[in-house]
């Protein structure tokens, strides 16, 4: 619905809503309904909401506008990899970091952090490989950490609303709810001691440089996501255990990263020993099946998976499934028979 949409979105949405012309005035009508309707969904306030252009650039402006020389970035060895970046650049600077290790299920134990005020922890609520989630009621909200600033990264949420108690910043990408590329919302909590990181002229915390008909359409997408959220997890559970069961009780020597009921089941991660990722995924396309493999951020070269990895799960010959509405029983077995045909046959070559 969003898709269909942004034709129109874009004949509405196209003027500059800081203009006094009536289209601009409409325009900035639009924005700020919308600004509402996100916030509602989200659960936060208008007033710590930003709308940015791309995940590099929100990822940056909420972590590095927390930290300062004598900052401690505390990050997993499972996040994404422009958190290593910015770690990278804030250890460059002088400043410290600590990656926290994660366990085979993929779970990190923060309680291990001393408590000082200056420490600046990233927490993830969702991986984006393996759909493996991060609980804030078990992890991050607990009193060893209640002086630090929270980075929540929101980008693969399965709830986009289920922020830590004591977040400092989040990020969440349109994507995750099936909108469209290029539209992260950024949000800065009230009284957070949040500085502009990037050079700037003005008291706007960020610029405003970004696609009002995409972050419209982003809008869309997220409300009808909601309204369809429940039935298509339920359907999504069920597909997911029944890969799972499948590969468990057909294929040796495979992984599954992770547990069914820490998990997104939108999500999943498997991996073969002795077979090729890349060979399998040619032959898997050529029968129409598009699927994933290697690290989620930096899937264009099948450099293996630095989660998995870290997890100490094998990244030989692995896929990653994303579980879509539209996908059915009826096609999942087909996928199945499929995928257990091509790994018997690469494995007697």
């Amino acid at each position: 619905m969003a898709a269909g949409l942004l034709v129109d979105l874009f004949e509405r949405g196209w003027s500059d809503p800081t203009k006094i012309h009536t289209q601009s005035a409409d325009s900035a009508i639009l924005i700020n309904g919308a600004k509402e309707n996100l916030a509602k969904s989200l659960k936060i306030s208008t007033s710590e909401m930003e709308i940015v252009s791309g995940l590099n650039l929100g990822f940056h402006l909420a972590i590095s506008g927390l930290l300062n020389s004598n900052s401690i970035l505390i990050h997993s060895a499972i996040d994404r990899k422009d958190i290593f970046a910015i770690a990278r650049s804030h250890q460059n600077g002088g400043g410290r970091v600590q990656v926290l290790e994660s366990d085979i299920s993929g779970k990190i134990d923060y309680s291990i952090i001393e408590q000082t005020a200056e420490n600046v922890i990233v927490w993830q609520s969702t991986n984006r490989e393996t759909g493996i989630k991060q609980f804030s009621n078990e992890t991050i909200s607990k009193p060893n950490l209640s002086s630090a600033k929270i980075f929540a990264d929101m980008t693969s949420a399965s709830n986009p609303a289920e922020l830590p108690e004591n977040w400092s910043t989040a990020l969440w990408d349109a994507t995750s709810w099936g909108g469209p590329k290029g539209i992260a919302i950024l949000a800065i909590r009230e009284k957070t001691n949040w500085v502009n990181p990037l050079p700037h002229i003005d008291a706007a915390r960020v610029s405003n440089d970004y696609s009002i008909p995409l972050f419209l359409a982003s809008v869309v997408a997220l409300e009808n996501s909601e309204k369809e959220s429940e039935s298509n997890l339920v359907n999504a559970q069920r597909l997911n255990q029944k890969i799972r069961n499948f590969v468990t009780a057909n294929i040796a020597d495979a992984d599954i990263a992770g547990n069914l009921n820490n998990c997104d089941p939108r999500k999943l991660s498997i991996s073969f020993l002795y077979v090729q990722a890349e060979e399998l995924l040619r032959e898997l396309e050529k029968s129409g099946y598009l699927v994933d493999s290697g690290s989620a951020c930096s899937a264009a070269d099948l450099a293996p998976s630095h989660v998995l990895a870290a997890m100490g799960v094998l990244t030989h010959g692995n896929i990653r499934l994303t579980l879509r509405p539209e996908i059915s029983e009826p096609v999942i077995d087909e996928f199945l028979a499929l995928l257990k045909g091509e790994i018997t046959e690469a494995r007697a070559k």
